[in-house]
């Protein structure tokens, strides 16, 4: 299990383009987006994981993808599968 503690990493993630402005406000103005296709774009930004991200991230039901790198997909996933072991 990877630890509770805050780690900064270079995130590489898609969001749906309804999202910019959530990206923009969570990671700055200064962030660098590549189009994905008509509907998504592509971010690679440093972020501070830990539960707070993972909520955010969460917040977006499914609109913002983690594709990177893998101990943070794992990590997210993880704690999805806890949360729904929770309500059997």
């Amino acid at each position: 299990m990877i630890s509770e503690q805050s780690v900064t990493k270079k995130l590489d993630q898609y969001s749906s383009n309804d999202l910019m402005d959530a990206i923009i406000d969570r990671f700055g103005e200064d962030v660098v987006t590549y189009a994905n296709d008509m509907e998504s774009f592509r971010a690679v930004v440093n972020v501070a994981v830990s539960h707070v991200f993972y909520s955010w991230v969460f917040g977006f039901c499914g609109k913002v993808k983690i594709k990177g790198p893998e101990e943070i997909k794992l990590r997210y996933i993880e704690m999805l599968d806890n949360a729904i072991k929770g309500l059997e």
